[in-house]
């Protein structure tokens, strides 16, 4: 109404895909609210030599076709993950707080592992 972006969380997570700015925060609230997951983290990533957004996440299970398409349905095209990596943790800070740097390692090292 008057102009203003509110952002949560920090700026400098703020990811730029092909000139549109995703919140990491609000991609990841959104999976955490649809689909069975215990916590997540989404990050943008090369595949291809193309830039898009990858999610790690905690389960007991993996994640669902219905479940992707129903977060598709809430998220516009660019910012919805296109990879999903299950791992049985995610990497933390001293303090307990997801390390995003340790994340877009452990995610890019998984990805260039694939032929």
């Amino acid at each position: 109404e008057y102009g203003e972006l509110h952002v949560d969380g920090r700026l400098d997570d703020l990811i730029n895909i092909d000139a549109h700015k995703v919140l990491p925060n609000d991609v990841e609230q959104h999976i955490l609210n649809i689909m069975n997951v215990k916590e997540c983290i989404v990050l943008k990533i090369q595949v291809n030599n193309k830039e898009t957004i990858g999610c790690l996440y905690v389960s007991d299970e993996k994640i669902t076709t219905t479940q992707k398409k129903a977060l598709s349905s809430v998220l516009m095209e660019y910012e919805t993950p296109k990879i999903y990596i299950k791992v049985d943790t995610l990497p933390r800070t001293k303090n307990g707080k997801i390390s995003r740097v340790d994340a877009h390692k452990l995610i890019s090292q998984v990805i260039n592992t694939y032929p």
